[in-house]
């Protein structure tokens, strides 16, 4: 039994003192078990793999998480880990694949080809080059960035997924207006093909929360929910709901985010399929 094992996320070198912390990167661990007597040798030996995280690894911003667009992404882009201190020469690695049926995003990255992948960006950006492969439609694409310290591990983002889609629905969605999520009087409007759209004004000092979603006509059944990052003022938040429930055609729903101060922020939804 070893105590936890703690991190110095401003240590851009390894203390080698007994309670020494460890800076951020790849680490491969042995446990040795020896026979101390007249001559030391090695009984059994077994090695694990890990990885240290910056404090806060790159976060992905274009193209949303779940996003279905009109045209094909001409850009990406992400903000660096944080703290910036600790990086010495800090460069990114983009992939980017296509997601099979029945395949889950992280899978897909895992087990697929790449469908286009650079290592070695030095900006938090990519403009997807004209000469590159060129994106289906109707086909979801997952992507995700990792962060190197020169060649050493500096951290990884969350798997988002997107998909091109120039269909008459594309547009229905991307027309509807972001509904207002307020404290008292819920607004009402319509989540069209299951793709909630909610205005949140951040108040506070929050950089995460959870919606949940109710079911107006049996609010005793289990919510789905569904985390979001925030920054101060208005969030536009759009995601599709039909990643985490099943939702029923003309039903009431409503979505609820209570913050840090305990404050219940809510606004309600139909569903219609066009």
């Amino acid at each position: 039994m070893l105590t936890p094992v703690q991190y110095n996320y401003l240590l851009t070198t390894m203390d080698n003192s007994l309670q020494g912390l460890l800076p951020a990167g790849n680490y491969t661990v042995c446990y040795a078990l020896r026979n101390t007597g007249i001559k030391e040798t090695n009984l059994a030996e077994e090695c694990i793999q890990f990885d240290t995280e910056p404090l806060t690894p790159p976060f992905l911003i274009l193209p949303a998480d779940s996003s279905i667009l009109e045209n094909a992404p001409a850009q990406f882009s992400w903000i660096p880990p944080t703290p910036n201190g600790m990086f010495a020469k800090l460069r990114y690695e983009i992939l980017i694949t296509a997601i099979n049926d029945g395949q889950s995003p992280g899978e897909a990255l895992q087990e697929n080809i790449p469908f286009f992948s650079d290592g070695n960006l030095y900006t938090n950006l990519l403009n997807y080059p004209s000469s590159a492969t060129t994106f289906n439609k109707d086909k979801w694409y997952a992507w995700q960035v990792v962060a190197r310290d020169d060649k050493n591990y500096a951290g990884k983002s969350e798997v988002w997924v997107f998909k091109i889609n120039n269909s008459p629905e594309t547009k229905i969605i991307a027309q509807m207006p972001f509904v207002k999520m307020k404290k008292n009087n819920p607004e009402k409007g319509i989540a069209p093909n299951g793709v909630l759209k909610v205005s949140y004004i951040n108040e506070t000092a929050d950089n995460a929360a959870i919606i949940k979603i109710i079911d107006m006509a049996n609010s005793l059944k289990a919510s789905p929910q569904f985390s979001i990052t925030l920054k101060p003022g208005e969030n536009l938040i759009e995601y599709n709901l039909k990643k985490i429930m099943q939702l029923q055609e003309g039903k009431v729903y409503e979505a609820q985010l209570i913050n840090a101060r305990q404050e219940k922020w809510i606004m309600q939804f139909e569903h219609h399929q066009y």
